[in-house]
């Protein structure tokens, strides 16, 4: 019913970006292999990782401009999708008759 609801761009955007931000951002095994290849490249973790309150430095700027861009999309998809259902809830409202609550 997605695909039909907001159509199949938006939808493959959708699946898309969830797989980008689930493997990348959500799952522990994206989050550690970032850790891993900042370590294997760089000799220390990304700033970001570490829970002490830390300066970032320049090595955390591409990881952070990803997820801002993820966060981007999130925003966009989201706003699409919501239109979407403003738009069902409208022809909703036309095509069902008011039923007397009494």
């Amino acid at each position: 019913m997605f695909p039909e609801v907001i159509g199949k761009e938006i939808t493959n955007e959708t699946l898309k970006l969830w797989s980008k931000l689930s493997r990348n951002w959500l799952h522990f095994r994206g989050i550690a292999q970032k850790l891993r290849e900042r370590i294997e490249t760089y000799g220390f973790p990304p700033s970001y990782s570490i829970v002490l309150p830390i300066k970032y430095d320049e090595e955390d700027k591409k990881d952070l401009q990803e997820l801002t861009k993820r966060i981007k999309e999130t925003r966009k998809l989201l706003k699409i999708s919501f239109e979407k259902w403003k738009e069902m809830l409208k022809t909703y409202k036309q095509i069902t008759p008011v039923r007397n609550r009494s």
